[in-house]
């Protein structure tokens, strides 16, 4: 879990439009208890232009397409 690799020494991001529960207040419980532990907040789109860098990629435009 994203806690256990924060307390391995780990950098971890978590993608919060990607995440859901049953009931709203969970979400945001978990939201905040991710936030207090270091867990940097993303979105979807970050997350993919991350993965692929810059327009150089060869996997760019078709990324771009899945955003749209």
């Amino acid at each position: 879990t994203c806690l256990d690799l924060v307390d391995r020494g780990y950098v971890v991001g978590a993608v919060w439009d990607a995440t859901d529960s049953r009931r709203p207040q969970d979400r945001e419980l978990a939201e905040h208890r991710l936030r207090q532990a270091g867990v940097l907040p993303m979105s979807v789109e970050s997350t993919l232009m991350e993965l692929v860098g810059d327009a150089s990629d060869p996997h760019f435009k078709q990324v771009r397409e899945v955003m749209k």
